[in-house]
């Protein structure tokens, strides 16, 4: 009983910290006292729907095309890719194309300040520069433009990696997650069993009555450890979620 309080004292703890962390990250005072409730969280779900929340994300190769189309971080990288490619176009226009340049002025000149507009003159013109040669400045342009979309893809594949990698492994937990609510599932009712054999063994005199507390508190913590895999398998998902893009806030 003793470490059970205790158990229940730590979490308790767990719990009043994870408040405070979440206040900091709202920017609002940690002082204040807030209630948190998700009806989305179940503590138990029946064996089809569980099967049918593995089965929706059997499928690794559908949630990577949907990660692409959703996740913010890979369309920024996509248009970072755009936008050097037109950095790039520009430069590459400049190492052939001319440049033109227009030019106007208008003076006054006197040696008198009242015969000031009587000398007057006004010329425009447009010159245009064509560059035979700088010393290869402006292809180095050029090329610093194209090794930059080179990077910049080179690094949208790294992202498309770790978004495969994220997913799979996301996958693996939901799977593992599953499996130990199945073996739970089973535990528990072998428990079930023996809770009920200890209680007609000790009904009869067969039996003490510490084998009928200690398959009682067998039972209990299974039956903890199966709310807990729920748990577990409800965060696998929302993390798969979370790596897809799906999640919404």
């Amino acid at each position: 009983m003793a470490q059970n309080e205790l158990a229940l004292e730590r979490s308790k703890n767990e719990l009043n910290k994870s408040k405070v962390d979440l206040l900091r990250a709202m920017n609002v005072s940690v002082d204040r006292e807030i209630a948190l409730e998700d009806q989305s969280i179940r503590t138990e779900l029946s064996e089809a729907e569980i099967k049918m929340i593995l089965e929706r994300y059997t499928n690794t190769d559908q949630l990577y095309n949907q990660a692409v189309q959703k996740r913010y971080d890979y369309k920024a990288g996509i248009q970072q890719i755009n936008t050097s490619k037109k950095i790039y176009e520009i430069d590459n226009k400049a190492v052939y194309w001319p440049s033109i340049l227009g030019f106007a002025n208008y003076s006054l000149n006197s040696a008198n300040l009242g015969d000031i507009t009587k000398s007057r003159s006004f010329n425009f013109g447009f010159s245009m520069n064509y560059p035979i040669f700088q010393g290869f400045n402006l292809s180095n342009k050029a090329q610093s433009s194209e090794i930059a979309i080179k990077q910049k893809q080179d690094n949208l594949r790294l992202l498309e990696i770790q978004i495969k990698s994220e997913i799979r492994k996301a996958y693996y937990d939901l799977e593992t997650q599953f499996k130990q609510i199945e073996i739970l599932q089973r535990n528990i009712k072998s428990a079930e069993q023996d809770k009920l054999l200890s209680e007609e063994n000790y009904r009869v005199g067969f039996g003490i009555l510490l084998d009928v507390q200690t398959a009682s508190v067998k039972l209990n913590l299974l039956k903890i450890d199966l709310i807990n895999a729920y748990y577990d398998f409800l965060l696998a998902e929302r993390q798969i979620q979370y790596y897809t893009g799906g999640l919404q806030y």
